[in-house]
């Protein structure tokens, strides 16, 4: 994240429920990550969607309701 921190703000930026984290989706596998970002609205989704399909961080991202 810290090499993307411009991507990590605009999507931030996006929206108030728009939130960021780094998962490991494999145990034993901690050089594996996974970006998930939380959000609350349609339109938040849709924003970040918008950014990823421009930019994206390297690695698999999951875009999860909350």
């Amino acid at each position: 994240m810290a090499s993307h921190q411009d991507l990590v703000t605009r999507i931030q930026n996006v929206g108030p429920g728009v939130k960021i984290k780094i998962a490991t989706p494999c145990k034993g596998q901690p050089d594996r990550a996974i970006v998930r970002i939380t959000y609350t609205t349609d339109t938040e989704w849709k924003g970040v969607d918008a950014l990823l399909r421009q930019e994206g961080f390297g690695v698999a991202a999951e875009l999860v309701s909350h």
